[in-house]
């Protein structure tokens, strides 16, 4: 399950070579879609903030509407 932000952190990291760590909540050994939607939009929000804004310096960034339709998990398409 995409939606806890934990396998996007993880495919940064194998992509670009680094060991960024989000602090994300609850994902610590893995994806976890039982997460509140709460603590999932929290993870997307430090995943905004320390890999799109911080290390690619805002080149690529989550918009509010993408990052609560990540963070659902069931939408087919992104919302701008």
């Amino acid at each position: 399950d995409f939606s806890c932000g934990f396998l996007f952190q993880e495919l940064f990291n194998i992509l670009y070579d680094e060991k960024i760590d989000c602090c994300l909540e609850g994902v610590k050994e893995g994806p976890n879609p039982r997460l509140p939607y709460e603590t999932r939009v929290s993870n997307w929000n430090k995943i905004n903030a320390g890999i799109c804004f911080n290390y690619l310096q805002q080149q690529f960034y989550f918009v509010q509407g993408t990052m609560l339709t990540l963070a659902k998990g069931k939408a087919n398409t992104l919302t701008a």
